[in-house]
């Protein structure tokens, strides 16, 4: 069985891997806006960029 836990991004969405890390998991799903909400601004290339460097490195 996989449980699941909520984690935060503050501070930037890459977090969710650094504290995803720490909890010992396994896999990560990213809500990367609202789900609730029907407008957002865009995400920021800085964002993009600081989530795919950590993505690449696995998460480390």
């Amino acid at each position: 069985m996989r449980i699941g836990a909520h984690l935060s991004v503050s501070g930037g969405k890459y977090m969710a891997f650094e504290r995803g890390r720490e909890l010992g998991c396994e896999a990560l799903q990213v809500f990367v806006r609202n789900v609730r909400g029907w407008s957002s601004g865009p995400l920021k290339p800085k964002d993009i960029d600081d989530f795919l460097k950590k993505y690449q490195k696995g998460g480390n």
